[in-house]
């Protein structure tokens, strides 16, 4: 079965006549913990790729989960479009498949999100778009006697953290009086009406897992039993 799986997976996602190497073997069989380091076109996506395949065979008919995480979008779909070579269309649970934001909107920041505000719809938007809303709401609230040259928000780009435990917090003043009021009154403001960025995401979830860590721990070695990280790169000298 494994030579035939094998064959399976090199007639389609290697050039005509291909084969891996017997190194490049061992990691797609491999079951045991592993780093593989290699240079950029060695390959490592689609070995990644083929050992999710032999995974995927493996645990057909069983409850344990693939936890496969990469660091863009891109490499997302250049794993999925390998995949549907090999006859995988989707990834469906208990199996996950996505960039290491998306673990952390699904799993921990939009549980915090509602934990907090209930049934609101959380938004999560680009930073620009995101500012745009920000800008225009602070402009709203900013204290009259504010010259132009507050017209730009956070200008020693402070970091913006909530209380998520004290829900006072996120109580609107009627009239903000200093500018740190109106900058947090615009930050609560949109949170509260389900606008968020990545990295408030990211908050969230930390504040979540730190909440729930031991519990969190328990339920994900439950659920996932392979952990696939994609392309953990560090071009820093």
């Amino acid at each position: 079965m494994t030579n035939e799986l094998l064959r399976f997976i090199q007639d389609r996602v290697l050039p005509s006549g291909g084969n891996f190497s017997e190194e490049q073997i061992d990691i797609i069989f491999e079951d045991n913990k592993m780093d593989v380091v290699a240079g950029p076109g060695t390959g490592k996506t689609t070995v990644l790729t083929a050992r999710i395949r032999v995974l995927l065979e493996n645990l057909q008919n069983s409850k344990e989960g693939i936890c496969i995480l990469t660091h863009t979008n891109v490499a997302v779909d250049e794993i999925r479009t390998t995949l549907r070579k090999l006859g995988v269309n989707e990834i469906n649970k208990p199996h996950f498949l996505g960039t290491i934001q998306d673990f952390f909107n699904t799993f921990f920041s939009k549980k915090a999100f509602h934990l907090v505000l209930g049934d609101k719809k959380m938004q999560v938007l680009d930073d620009e778009i995101f500012r745009v809303k920000f800008d225009k709401k602070f402009n709203f609230e900013k204290p009259k006697n504010y010259s132009d040259d507050w017209n730009n928000p956070n200008p020693l780009n402070q970091e913006i953290s909530w209380d998520f435990n004290n829900l006072n917090s996120l109580v609107s003043m009627v009239e903000p009086k200093m500018y740190s009021d109106a900058f947090e009154e615009s930050i609560s403001y949109l949170f509260k009406n389900g606008y968020v960025t990545n990295e408030q995401c990211l908050q969230l979830s930390k504040w979540y897992i730190s909440k729930y860590r031991e519990s969190l721990r328990k339920i994900f070695s439950i659920r996932f039993s392979y952990l696939l990280l994609d392309e953990a790169q560090d071009t820093s000298t």
